[in-house]
């Protein structure tokens, strides 16, 4: 952030800065380079209506008593109340905000495009002026989805695919940066980074999404010790990463009993955690680190 108050982007090739190239994630605010700590915020509660000003200032407390200074709006999801940034100005919380597209892929006819403009104009319109939202991502996971093995429809028509998603990215920056050109704005997480970034034009790099030499990655390796870092991407930067885990006793005790249903295997237990192969993925993180009843 500049001194007018602008976030600007880091000019890569500063020999002042050890190590950074133009695709680094280097950050700094008023001068001070800051490490980037955080999480993922996906909907606090299954009806939008049922987040009040209440839950929000309990979750995000919790991450500032983590000691958490940048939080990813997840793409999957939705853009979060007034009170959740607010909260964020306030208490000096940054903000990855990601445009709410995620996993699919999406047409480039008139009408999307049109429905496109509107939404972001309108988010960016609302959310811009915020000194928390450090930066804007296009979607979540879109030019990883090219890699899905079971995404045969794109990977046969990798060709539509590609024009369709470029002309969509294109939109979405183009509606925030004419709210507010000085928006920094990567087009997906993760992403391999941009080759053309210009007010003009902008292209993306294609290829091996989980390469470590560009952009940014997400980490999922849950047959690795969770608190192994050496396991951990070695990557530039990780916008998400994470493992299993159950949730916490009181939201169980709504749905479930805890005498007959909380076991580890047990048939509700496996019905409220929708994955067949999660099961053993707990056991083996738990062996790694407790000593398991026989």
């Amino acid at each position: 952030m500049d001194d007018k108050g602008d976030w600007t982007m880091f000019p890569g090739l500063d020999p002042n800065v050890k190590g950074a190239v133009p695709e680094s994630y280097y950050f700094r605010i008023n001068g001070i380079p800051i490490y980037l700590k955080g999480a993922n915020v996906i909907p606090m509660t299954v009806i939008p209506s049922n987040t009040t000003t209440e839950v929000i200032n309990t979750m995000l407390t919790a991450a500032l008593e983590a000691n958490q200074n940048l939080l990813r709006v997840w793409g999957g999801g939705l853009y979060h109340p007034q009170a959740f940034y607010d909260f964020c100005d306030e208490h000096g919380i940054l903000i990855w905000q990601d445009a709410m597209f995620g996993g699919s892929h999406y047409p480039r006819d008139p009408e999307m495009l049109q429905n496109i403009w509107e939404e972001i104009t309108q988010q960016a319109e609302r959310l811009s002026w915020h000194p928390s939202v450090a930066l804007w991502c296009g979607n979540n996971e879109l030019e990883l989805s090219y890699e899905w093995p079971n995404n045969t429809m794109v990977r046969s028509n990798r060709n539509m695919f590609v024009t369709d998603y470029m002309k969509n990215i294109q939109t979405v920056r183009k509606a925030i940066k004419k709210v507010n050109p000085s928006s920094i704005f990567v087009s997906s997480s993760p992403t391999k980074g941009a080759l053309v970034d210009t007010p003009e034009d902008y292209q993306i790099r294609w290829g091996w999404i989980s390469d470590p030499r560009f952009g940014s990655v997400h980490h999922y390796d849950y047959m690795a010790d969770c608190e192994d870092f050496r396991t951990y991407a070695a990557a530039k930067f990780a916008s998400e990463f994470g493992w299993p885990s159950y949730p916490l006793p009181e939201t169980y005790a709504a749905a479930m009993i805890p005498e007959t249903d909380w076991g580890v295997g047990n048939p509700m237990n496996e019905f409220r955690n929708r994955r067949t192969d999660v099961t053993p993925q707990f056991l083996y993180q738990y062996g790694l680190h407790f000593k398991l009843p026989k």
